[in-house]
């Protein structure tokens, strides 16, 4: 039987709401098992979030029996204040913690479902975010126009949206998986930051990583549909590359980052002169590989 005691340490500093003086909130939390318990070894984890106006950063270490790695990562992303990804919350509870714990180690077969919600954190709104409208699997079908709108968002949004890095939920659980605590995982999520924290999961809504022929099912590599964008729009292209996210840019031109990794950029930016590459095999029209709204 698992035993574990929690400790909690809060520390809090001021911040400016200009910006210009970081607001700090460091949150520990050390567990301490039994030597024969599987979980994260808590007397060598440590959790902390660092948080400004305009970022969030996230430092951990974590320790797993049976492996080798006790390094510390640490994690950064650029969250804009203005967005509000990150919803405010209480921090858990010690209580909540060892429910969690004992819930894990009482658990022989244990399937983790995640959402939307464990990436925001990471910079990536959730399709809930207020303002946002994804587009139907019939309207991208009908409307060469709403094609062209939604790969020049895209294409647009791509830089920003691989940037982001797994955050500190993404590698608990694959730390979690790794000590076979967790047997599957299923994700609604198609960013595939579970893949780069180590996990393989079931991709339940397909990957934006990957674009599909709706005419031959001929699947390939998004980076090489990125490229073939370029290569049909170079000065269009040019354009959104020379734009750098991180500064007033992204409002100067109405920008703004959505849950599939597009980004709203104003109309005149692709109503007339952006071309949308075909099927390599049968020149039909490709999407990305995801389940739509709308989709069977």
């Amino acid at each position: 039987m698992l035993k574990s005691t929690v400790c909690q340490k809060r520390e809090e500093s001021a911040w400016d709401f200009n910006g210009r003086q970081s607001f700090v909130v460091y949150d520990y939390y050390h567990f301490f098992v039994s030597t024969d318990a599987v979980l994260p070894s808590c007397s060598k984890s440590v959790l902390s979030f660092q948080r400004s106006a305009k970022s969030v950063q996230t430092t951990y270490r974590i320790t797993v029996p049976g492996t080798a790695s006790t390094s510390k990562e640490k994690l950064s992303m650029n969250v804009l204040k203005d967005k509000q990804l990150i919803p405010e919350s209480d921090s858990p509870s010690i209580k909540d913690v060892e429910l969690l714990y004992q819930f894990f180690d009482q658990s022989t077969k244990l399937v983790v479902l995640t959402g939307a919600g464990i990436s925001t954190e990471c910079g990536i709104p959730d399709y809930r975010s207020s303002g946002f409208k994804p587009i139907t699997h019939q309207e991208f079908l009908r409307s060469s126009r709403a094609r062209r709108r939604y790969w020049a968002r895209s294409y647009a949004g791509w830089r920003r949206f691989t940037a982001s890095r797994p955050g500190a939920a993404h590698v608990a659980l694959a730390s979690l998986e790794k000590a076979s605590r967790i047997g599957f995982m299923i994700t609604q999520n198609v960013d595939r930051l579970h893949h780069q924290a180590g996990s393989n999961p079931l991709e339940l809504h397909g990957t934006v990583y990957t674009v599909v022929c709706l005419d031959c099912s001929f699947s390939f590599c998004r980076h090489l549909f990125q490229e073939q964008v370029k290569a049909l729009n170079p000065k269009w292209a040019a354009a959104i590359e020379s734009l750098d996210y991180d500064s007033r840019s992204d409002k100067k031109f109405g920008m703004k980052q959505r849950p599939d990794g597009d980004i709203e950029i104003d109309e005149k930016f692709w109503e007339e002169d952006f071309h949308i590459p075909t099927c390599q095999k049968c020149n039909g029209v490709v999407k990305p590989d995801v389940r739509d709204s709308g989709s069977i």
